[in-house]
């Protein structure tokens, strides 16, 4: 099997300079001190096998082709800084060719000795991690990148401390890093009012509950139902039970909506002297606790990487703001992108969100990580304190195209894939195109013109009869002509339906009215899309 020491060793000298160490712990102490138990560190060396020791040619083989893809060299010097404050994820997945969680996970269960202790078959993790990762959608922010930085940010806050170090048990372990790393899978770009209001199918099934939080664990642990992507196989059936039930957990705690709840009962515990690490539920309170921290860890880096994450989850936040006013939907406080100032945003974010979790966090677990994430958490708040009141250092936020839309199976209904209006028999005829209250175009009929407003595309060309019309595009493939006056409602197969009897609706409001008097227009048309 590849040792990660022996290549970090290999490369620092291959650049002609010594790798960096860990400030607290080497990767085998590190090793060393996962009991099984969790209760002591005695006799812990023994349970687990120096990743040295294991020599699988036909594995090593394997990781040293993946590795191959992705020039081995850089990734394991990046890897090898993965225990440091201002990690980069984004370097990581650009030597990674874009597969940071991937190579992050398989680094970390090496370093712990996850997977020698377990005796998980190294094929069967590197397909799990790897279809994980294909299952993270191309977003702004809820994407793999994010997944990475959270399992990177998990383990610093457990393990980055001897003391810590001892306090967890290997299977407690393996269940923080799977549940990091699956935290967000399949992630649509919109939140859970989103899927509510709209009805989506996710939040009839879920109830309305903890919609996303579940839909990711379940989709997680559907990929390692894949006899390939077993990573439970190696379990005894108790061991099985008990690292689901933590990993479910942990993604549960990732709600918001609970968010208040979780920092409380960890006070109540702090306040009454009753945090007990020895105890399994109150470990389990602690890894959930972990994972809401890294969640919303952005103002606890560095300002260069939290003004980046600031402004990718924005986008993500603006683009729902969209879909939201397009659908007719009350638009969520936040995603407005025509009301929102981000650095005030970003201040609520810190001050309701962010610093009271760290500071309960970091109450019950002082490290020098921690400490750490409460000074950059100050620093990063005084930036945005600083330019609240100057837009110009506001970059432009992409605002929703047709084509994400039109690909996007969680866009409640139909995918709308083209609009075409008006068309008129008399060329030169002004007129005003509107969606809602957004002008989308205005000209002369005859003159072909293009806008996009919130996700909408309008088109005025050449006419074919002198009534208005328009032509709507399905997720099927059919068209469907609407003339004016009229109300139309389209319902192709819905892309989460196998049976096609999934109905949703959306509705927009299409307006064409005249510029000048005299042009004799007719009603205006109303669509149900």
């Amino acid at each position: 099997m590849f040792s990660a020491a022996a290549a970090a060793k290999s490369v620092a000298s291959s650049s002609g300079h010594a790798t960096r160490a860990s400030s607290n712990t080497t990767a085998l102490q590190l090793n060393n001190a996962l009991p099984e138990d969790g209760r002591s560190t005695k006799n812990a060396s023994s349970e687990s096998e120096s990743l040295s020791d294991v020599t699988d040619p036909d594995q090593e083989l394997l990781f040293h082709r993946a590795f191959d893809s992705a020039k081995s060299a850089e990734v394991q010097l990046v890897l090898t800084q993965c225990e440091a404050v201002d990690f980069d994820v984004f370097k990581l997945g650009e030597v990674t060719n874009g597969r940071p969680l991937y190579f992050l996970s398989m680094h970390l269960l090496r370093k712990y000795g996850l997977i020698e202790h377990f005796r998980m078959s190294e094929n069967t993790c590197a397909n799990f991690f790897r279809t994980v990762e294909s299952s993270y959608r191309k977003l702004s922010y809820h994407n793999s990148f994010h997944a990475a930085d959270v399992l990177q940010t998990v383990t610093l806050l457990l393990l980055s401390d001897a003391d810590m170090v001892s306090k967890f048990t290997k299977l407690e372990v393996l269940a923080a890093c799977i549940a990091s790393a699956v935290h967000d899978v399949d992630h649509p770009g919109v939140n859970n009012n989103y899927l509510v209001q709209s009805s989506h199918p996710l939040a009839i099934v879920y109830n309305d509950l903890s919609v996303l939080e579940f839909h990711h664990s379940r989709k997680a642990f559907e990929i390692a139902r894949r006899p390939d992507c077993d990573v439970f196989s190696c379990l005894s059936l108790d061991a099985r039970k008990d690292v689901r039930r933590l990993i479910i957990g942990m993604v549960l705690a990732t709600d918001t909506t609970s968010h208040f709840t979780y920092i409380n009962k960890l006070k109540s515990k702090i306040s009454a002297s009753s945090l007990n690490l020895d105890d399994s539920d109150d470990r389990a309170l602690v890894l959930d606790m972990a994972i809401k921290c890294a969640d919303l860890n952005n103002p606890t880096k560095t300002t260069n990487q939290c003004k980046n994450w600031a402004y990718r989850v924005m986008e993500e936040f603006f683009k729902q703001g969209d879909k939201e006013r397009l659908m007719g939907l009350p638009v969520s406080k936040f995603m407005d992108r025509n009301d929102t100032n981000i650095p005030k945003c970003q201040l609520g974010f810190i001050d309701i969100m962010v610093r009271p979790l760290f500071d309960a966090w970091s109450q019950c677990i002082r490290t020098d990580f921690t400490t750490t994430c409460m000074a950059n958490i100050a620093k990063n708040r005084a930036y945005w304190e600083s330019i609240h009141n100057k837009p110009e250092e506001i970059p432009e936020i992409p605002s929703l195209s047709l084509e994400e839309l039109s690909a996007d199976p969680f866009s409640s209904g139909i995918r709308i894939h083209q609009y075409r209006l008006p068309r008129f028999s008399r060329d030169g005829a002004e007129v005003l195109v509107r969606v809602g209250d957004k002008k989308i175009g205005d000209g002369k009929a005859g003159k072909l013109q293009a806008r996009k407003v919130a996700g909408v595309s309008a088109m005025m060309g050449k006419s074919l009869n002198r009534r208005l019309s328009m032509m709507a595009t399905t997720s099927d493939g059919g068209s469907r002509r609407m003339s004016t006056g009229r109300r139309m409602t389209l319902t192709p197969k819905s892309p989460l339906s196998r049976s096609g009897s999934q109905k949703d609706q959306q509705t927009a409001t299409l307006t064409v009215e005249p510029k000048a008097d005299g042009n004799n227009l007719p009603p205006l048309p109303r669509v149900l899309m």
